[in-house]
């Protein structure tokens, strides 16, 4: 009984501490999330993370390693993500109860990206025989050269988008 006794003034000492301003709180304003390809796409995987608050996306996505040639020896070499970071997010509700984000870029090559958080999406109003998935994550891609013009579109598939710990 001392040792409980003991061990619960241990803990409330502890607790009352400046030890409790080591809390990590959770903030709505950031939200990530993992994706994956549904095949046919030039990337596997992705992770994007939205900023509320500040109003961008930061994305990641791995591209698919290039297959070997037929008959050939080839080194499996993972190809490097391709890195963006896309400002001026703009943010809408569907008629579903789906949170929309978009933003845009351009420099070298255009890219659109699409954030669709169907975490509160809403059955009775649009109902569907298959599961909706929680996170859509839709990128379109543009590149320019001089004799032509490539567009290159991709939609993936994740978890839901969860907040961030600071």
């Amino acid at each position: 009984m001392h040792a409980i006794k003991m061990t619960l003034i241990m803990t409330l000492s502890l607790l009352t501490t400046q030890a409790v301003a080591t809390i990590v709180p959770i903030t709505d304003e950031v939200l990530e999330a993992t994706f994956r390809s549904e095949g046919g796409s030039r990337y596997t995987e992705g992770y994007v993370k939205l900023n509320r608050t500040a109003g961008n996306i930061a994305l990641l996505l791995q591209p698919a390693t290039p297959p070997c040639p037929v008959d050939q020896l080839c080194t499996e070499v993972q190809p490097a993500p391709f890195e963006y970071f896309l400002e001026e997010v703009k943010s809408t509700v569907d008629v579903c109860e789906s949170v929309i984000y978009q933003a845009e870029q351009h420099q070298d090559h255009a890219i659109k990206v699409t954030l669709i958080d169907n975490t509160h999406y809403n059955y009775e109003i649009c109902p569907t025989f298959l599961p909706v998935p929680l996170t859509v994550v839709q990128v379109e891609q543009t590149f320019h050269g001089p004799a032509s013009t490539e567009h290159i579109a991709s939609d993936f598939a994740g978890e839901a988008l969860s907040h961030i710990r600071y």
